[in-house]
């Protein structure tokens, strides 16, 4: 029992010997390959120095070029090119996966494409707004930024309607089609394509309440009342924002309705909500003075 003992002992220290346990600081110190682990975790941290991204960069690259017609490897250096957010690499993770589509016919390769051209425009529209709301009263700057934004959500309603091409029966892509056509006033071929999207369990609130703001929109305000109404009757979180934004419509379509008294009580239960929400304020207050 003792030399049983002694070995468990022995055993221990040898284990904390190889793994270099008793030393280290740290678990990380201790892992017996350090060059590849700390290369795996430079990636997984998204890569924050340079060094550590031309390193990263350049052996993706050369295990590319080593098997170029192999598709694990482009996508993790298309992947490593896509994370510099430098419009340079981005054009280049681009102009891999055209060669890769033109010779693949693969769907897949063209998709990235698109996403990296939307989060580029993104990171564009960030800069505008940032250079809009430093110069508030610049009008041309407002009109440059309108009319980007307007550009952006046809690019992106493009992108997402080659994907929904492609993937018929995924209805998060007509989920962000519809979503765009909304952005661009298109509401009458928006109405469909909510329609469509609302059945999945994971689009069926937002696109119920884009529905029915697109029907008040196109001037159904009838369908608008109907849509919204239902939608709130069929919500179970009573009082949170999101709720609270869905009375807020059903009050509008009410109103365009005509209901005065329907959208005078359904604009005052934002207000108890939320005092500040929107222009609720000043619409019970016109609401009420027409009585």
């Amino acid at each position: 029992m003792d030399l049983g003992r002694e070995l468990k002992d022995l055993a221990a220290q040898n284990t904390m010997r190889k793994g270099n346990y008793e030393s280290a600081t740290s678990f990380t110190d201790s892992v017996r390959d350090r060059g590849t682990q700390e290369t795996l975790m430079e990636g997984d941290r998204d890569v924050r120095s340079l060094d550590a991204m031309t390193r990263i960069l350049a052996e993706a690259e050369a295990q590319y070029k080593a098997e170029p017609n192999e598709t694990g490897k482009l996508l993790k250096y298309v992947e490593l090119l896509s994370k510099t957010e430098d419009p340079e690499s981005e054009n280049k993770a681009i102009e891999l996966l055209d060669e890769a589509h033109k010779r693949t016919k693969a769907f897949r390769f063209r998709q990235q494409v698109g996403q990296i051209k939307m989060k580029q425009l993104k990171r564009m529209g960030r800069s505008l707004l940032s250079a809009v709301r430093a110069n508030p009263n610049d009008k041309e700057l407002m009109a440059d930024y309108r009319q980007f934004e307007k550009e952006r959500a046809q690019e992106e309603l493009s992108e997402y309607q080659l994907a929904a091409e492609a993937y018929p029966t995924d209805l998060s892509y007509r989920f962000e089609m519809a979503k765009r056509l909304f952005e661009l006033d298109r509401f009458g071929e928006a109405i469909p394509v909510f329609q469509q999207a609302r059945s999945d369990p994971k689009f069926k609130i937002d696109a119920a309440l884009l529905l029915g703001r697109s029907f008040l929109a196109a001037e159904y305000t009838d369908e608008a009342v109907d849509t919204l109404k239902a939608l709130l009757d069929s919500y179970e979180l009573k009082g949170d924002a999101r709720h609270t934004d869905m009375t807020y419509w059903y009050g509008r379509a009410l109103e365009a309705q005509g209901d005065r008294p329907a959208a005078i009580k359904a604009f005052s239960q934002v207000a108890m909500a939320d005092f500040n929400y929107k222009d609720v304020q000043t619409r019970i207050k016109a609401l009420r003075s027409q009585a």
